[in-house]
């Protein structure tokens, strides 16, 4: 599956497709859990060194701001947590309320940014990771 994944990404990547390998890995394990009805679980010594290297990728970017920028940056980036946690509860509580899920699966089903932690932590506090996977990553590939 790794191999095809690898294939899809680099179609994408060609096509210019916006976080393409990202998309890619997203589409072809997909596809393959609903056919197969097998769940794919990467080991923790893959994961977490894999969690490491996506979060210094993601904040690497930030190095080269300087105090001004950022500061400059403080009001929007509030006001956009603001909205974002505001929307992600407000869906939470909705899916909570319908019986979809448990409060916590629900909540870190919607909460914005950090699919692969939120899968974690629903791994660890023994929530239903299925729906939380299918949640975070369905956001993801409609937000690509």
């Amino acid at each position: 599956m790794f191999g095809i994944a690898v294939a899809v990404g680099a179609v994408c990547d060609h096509l210019g497709v916006p976080a393409a390998w990202i998309f890619a890995f997203l589409v072809v394990f997909g596809v393959y859990a609903i056919i197969s009805d097998r769940q794919t679980t990467p080991s923790k010594q893959v994961m977490r060194p894999a969690q490491v290297v996506i979060a210094m990728v993601c904040v690497a970017p930030l190095v080269e701001l300087d105090g001004p920028t950022v500061l400059g940056y403080l009001g929007p980036t509030a006001i956009a947590l603001t909205v974002t946690l505001a929307l992600c509860g407000a869906a939470a509580w909705l899916l909570w309320r319908s019986g979809a899920a448990s409060a916590v699966s629900a909540l870190l089903a919607t909460l914005a940014g950090g699919a692969s932690g939120m899968t974690v932590l629903a791994t660890e506090l023994k929530e239903d990771v299925r729906f939380v996977v299918l949640t975070q990553y369905l956001r993801l590939s409609l937000v690509v």
